[in-house]
Parts: structure tokens; sequence; C-alpha cells
């Protein structure tokens, strides 16, 4: 296993794992036709405009091929001014629960650190027992905030999750 941070060159490989993680991670809580519409080149815009804009992100490979990434930076809301954001972490689904998860998330902490990020915040749809549970474990904890969004026409919760 190697972690790497992700460039330009990588966005295709970032947004096949969005793809394939969300058709995955989000079954059962965004609806299935939304899930089946996704394809793998659905995430570069955003990557290619996120590393752009000076936003970080960490790809996770296994034998040489990426099967798990991670997006950060600097909190995206003005009163998280000096905190750190994970936006998004996803491992191809035959690949959770074998610890890359954790290795990816311990890269990205320390990275964050080393920016000088001591607070982390996160959001999680409520529904995603098996995120939260990853990043309870992981020493976040739920503040109690909410947000909503929507994918494929179903309004979705969030709710936020901070470390330090």
């Amino acid at each position: 296993m190697t972690i790497h941070p992700a460039g330009i060159v990588d966005i295709p490989a970032l947004s096949l794992i969005h793809a394939r993680s969300w058709k995955e991670a989000y079954r059962g809580m965004v609806p299935q036709e939304y899930l089946d519409s996704l394809s793998d080149d659905r995430w570069e815009p955003m990557l290619r405009a996120w590393l752009a804009a000076g936003n970080h992100a960490l790809m996770l490979l296994e034998d040489g091929l990426p099967v798990g990434c991670c997006t950060y930076g600097a909190a995206r809301e003005e009163r998280f001014a000096g905190w750190g954001e994970i936006v998004s972490l996803y491992l191809l689904p035959g690949y959770i629960g074998c610890g890359y998860g954790l290795a990816l998330l311990q890269a990205v902490l320390q990275d964050m650190e080393k920016n000088g990020y001591q607070k982390i915040t996160l959001w999680v749809l409520r529904e995603n027992r098996r995120a939260r549970r990853f990043y309870r474990k992981n020493g976040f904890v739920q503040n109690g905030e909410r947000c909503h969004s929507e994918a494929g026409g179903k309004q979705l919760t969030e709710l936020r999750y901070v470390r330090g």
C-alpha cells in the first residue's frame, strides 16, 4: 500500500473512486436510479477545480492500482477559519474494512497537522452508519449541527463531526 498526493493526472482515477464508492456506500440512502446514473467521470470538473484552488487530495494505491482517495483542505465555512476540513474519503467497495480507510485518514490527519490544522471538521450523511462509526472510532464527535442536501430528488441530512 502506498499513499501519495494526488495531482491533475490523477483526476480520472479520483473521480472513478468517487463514483464507484457512491454506488456502494449510499445504496439504500440515495435513490438507486440516481446512483445508477453516476458516470466514472462525474466528479472530474469538481476535482479539477478543487485542486486548482490549492486544496489537497491523497490517493491510496494497492499493488499500483488506485483504490482510495481523500479530498481535504482549509474549512470552507468562514466561521471555521483556521480549521481543516475533510470533504471526502472514499474507497473502492472491495477495499472497505481492510484498514485502508484508517491508513488514508491517518495520512490526511498527519498532513493537516503539518499544515497547521489542529481542529478538523467534516460532514457525514445521517443514514451512513458505517462512516459515522468510523469517524467516532477515530476521535471525531458529532457537534449537533445539521445541513440538508439533495441527491436524485431525495432530501438528505448531513451531520457535522469535529475533532480537536
